[in-house]
């Protein structure tokens, strides 16, 4: 992999850090203009060392004592006879400071002082000293480096850990090798985890469905073989093989469609926006319930409402067909586990103002703890020892009820049994509000509650 935005970061940083340095000599230069009092003080000693040696041995004992000067101090010396076009510069802030000397033979001589070594004289603003370019260099490449490695080696693992991605690897995790990081990449590595992770439970999930249908199929398939060799090997037994044959075909179209409906609501599919009175779809799943338990297992449905303590109705919003397949799922579970002779407890309180608490309750066996936090799932069992599963009805449930922006959850009763808690928000100003629409059938609202 190229790695283009190291190689940017790195060499904008590095000429950036070397502009600085020389915008920070040219301030100096604007800023600093004046000689240093040290400048001035060197200038005075100087000055006065070569009046002396003019004053005492004239112009060849000076030179003599230049001679023993560093170069670069000789230099800033100069002398030149005194003539009538000669001027004193007495302000060693113009860069030059004069004086006019006598020696013993009676000449005068003009000596200068010129100021070389400082900020502002002596040097072009790009006449940068050799050591202040070396250390923009050096400063400029070592801190650029470090820079580009810390942003663009987090990067680099990011964009390895999206190729693992690509390559069916979900077990790849970044935040482990950037856990001293507090930065906002650090950040982007946990979502990164956090995508990854559940993006295996998806892939997890679908194995699993697939396996569950797979084996879900091949029970009704079987039987519909079976039913076929039966009938060919007894042709008087026609009638009853048709009618086997018939009973798992709609078996597996029952399937097929929950598997739709399921398939549908983890797409996202959205609710459509309906009102509809729970109670009235409520209560059209209990007769339906009384017939079943009455008819399968014997058991007895006890239904119960606790009315709004208002004047608000049951009303909520989101799919009446969900919400109707949903607890229509939850009840007849509840009466399939139900023991013989038993009750199915079904509890509707309205009493908050805000959601609506629906509560069924079997007398059936419970489901293991362990269990618990996956009952909602495809094909979900009870308990280790238990070899049927719920199917896909309580993974319906929970999905419409979610979309329905709703709550659906499951515990075991002390007393034995399942108890299965469903809330639902409730409308809860209505009154002279346009409805959008009004859900029509199965359980349509009146249009006096619909008013």
């Amino acid at each position: 992999m190229k790695r283009i935005l190291f190689w940017k970061i790195y060499l904008g940083f590095g000429v950036t850090f070397i502009f600085i340095v020389e915008g920070l000599w040219l301030l100096f230069n604007v800023l600093h203009p004046l000689p240093s009092e040290t400048t001035k003080a060197l200038a005075q000693i100087s000055l006065g060392s070569a009046r002396a040696m003019i004053q005492h041995g004239g112009q060849e004992q000076l030179r003599a004592m230049l001679a023993d000067w560093p170069l670069d101090e000789r230099g800033q010396l100069s002398i030149e006879p005194w003539t009538s076009r000669s001027v004193l510069q007495k302000d060693i802030n113009t860069g030059v400071q004069s004086i006019r000397v006598q020696d013993p033979k009676g000449q005068q001589f003009l000596i200068s002082y010129e100021v070389r070594r400082h900020l502002g004289y002596g040097r072009g603003p790009f006449d940068i000293p050799p050591e202040i370019v070396m250390l923009a260099m050096l400063g400029g490449l070592v801190f650029s480096g470090m820079l580009a490695w810390h942003l663009t080696n987090p990067i680099h693992r990011i964009s390895e850990g999206f190729t693992q991605l690509a390559n069916a690897n979900f077990s790849t995790r970044l935040a482990p090798t950037m856990k001293y990081r507090k930065d906002e990449l650090a950040g982007l590595a946990r979502e990164f985890d956090r995508v990854a992770a559940r993006l295996e439970e998806l892939v997890a999930s679908r194995d699993k469905l697939l396996s569950d249908v797979s084996h879900e199929l091949r029970t009704p398939l079987m039987r519909l073989q079976l039913a076929i060799g039966l009938a060919r090997q007894d042709p008087h037994n026609m009638e009853n093989s048709l009618a086997r044959i018939a009973r798992e075909a709609s078996n597996l179209d029952d399937l097929v469609g929950e598997l739709l409906t399921l398939s549908k609501l983890e797409s996202g599919t959205p609710v459509s926006g309906e009102y509809f009175d729970l109670a009235e779809v409520l209560h059209s799943i209990v007769e339906d319930a009384h017939f079943e338990a009455a008819a399968s297992r014997e058991v007895e449905i006890v239904y119960r409402t606790i009315p709004p303590q208002d004047i608000q109705e049951w009303i909520v919003a989101g799919s009446w067909r969900l919400v109707h397949r949903a607890i229509e799922n939850v009840v007849r579970n509840a009466i399939r586990f139900s023991h013989r002779g038993r009750q199915v407890e079904i509890d509707l309180d309205g009493r908050d103002p805000h959601e609506f608490r629906l509560q069924v309750m079997d007398s059936g066996p419970g489901v293991a703890e362990e269990f618990l936090p996956f009952f909602f799932d495809a094909f979900a069992k009870r308990s280790a020892t238990d070899d049927h599963s719920v199917g896909l009805g309580l993974s319906i449930a929970k999905r419409a009820i979610v979309a329905s922006h709703g709550t659906i959850s499951a515990q075991n009763r002390p007393q034995g049994g399942l108890l299965i808690s469903i809330t639902l928000p409730a409308v809860t100003s209505h009154a002279g509000m346009e409805m959008p629409q009004i859900a029509e059938a199965g359980n349509p609202l009146s249009p006096e509650m619909a008013r």
